[in-house]
């Protein structure tokens, strides 16, 4: 089960791991449009911020204000300077939403190397720039190992190297135990797009209950 079922969507709950990153209150007939405007609101932030590395963004959409909670690897490219780049999500979601009450806190992730959604984007990142896939899978499993990560699984699929048929290779360190609720295992998946195809990466992370993003709000 724990192999058919996405890790983090699996432990959602509040006796659980994780918590849900779009938080709206609407009635049932509004429901997929608030649903679509969060969908726009995270895709503009990530396409405008792409730099700043962004690994999960909490959304809270009400009828009289919103809140949007990022969390990030770089966030002074997000604040820019004297808060140029709040102000921008700010019209951004002015205009999409229609409220003119927003709240937009950026937070600094402080061990990058434990979250799966970084570690995803950078092994993508570093196949496009045609780095071997071993070296960039075995790299980040060394890296999270040294910052007390208690496993690690890195999944990569398509047509590694440039092979005539697609494969799919696999690197794990550690424990990472998928059925057990219990453990806090981070889940993330991307894509690095390739002159011969488009690869899979997928990566799980099991923490030892250590706080993945820093108290500093900016």
């Amino acid at each position: 089960m724990g192999h058919k079922v996405q890790a983090n969507s699996f432990r959602l709950g509040p006796k659980l791991c994780n918590n849900w990153h779009i938080l709206s209150y609407s009635s049932k007939k509004d429901y997929s449009n608030v649903v679509a405007l969060n969908l726009t609101i995270r895709a503009w932030i990530k396409r405008e911020f792409k730099q700043a590395q962004i690994s999960k963004i909490v959304c809270e959409l009400c009828k009289t204000k919103v809140n949007i909670s990022i969390s990030c690897k770089r966030p002074g490219l997000i604040a820019e300077t004297g808060g140029a780049g709040i102000d921008r999500i700010k019209q951004a979601v002015n205009k999409i939403t229609g409220v003119e009450r927003i709240l937009v806190s950026v937070e600094e992730t402080k061990y990058p190397d434990l979250d799966a959604t970084l570690v995803a984007n950078t092994v993508a990142t570093q196949i496009q720039k045609r780095v071997s896939f071993r070296r960039a899978m075995k790299r980040s499993i060394q890296s999270a190992m040294k910052q007390g990560a208690k496993g690690i699984k890195i999944v990569c699929a398509g047509r590694l190297a440039g092979a005539e048929i697609a494969r799919t290779e696999k690197y794990m360190d550690g424990k990472v135990p998928l059925h057990t609720l219990r453990e806090k295992v981070s889940y993330a998946l991307a894509e690095a797009i390739t002159p011969y195809g488009i690869i899979g990466i997928k990566v799980w992370i099991c923490l030892q209950g250590r706080e993945t993003t820093s108290k500093k709000k900016v």
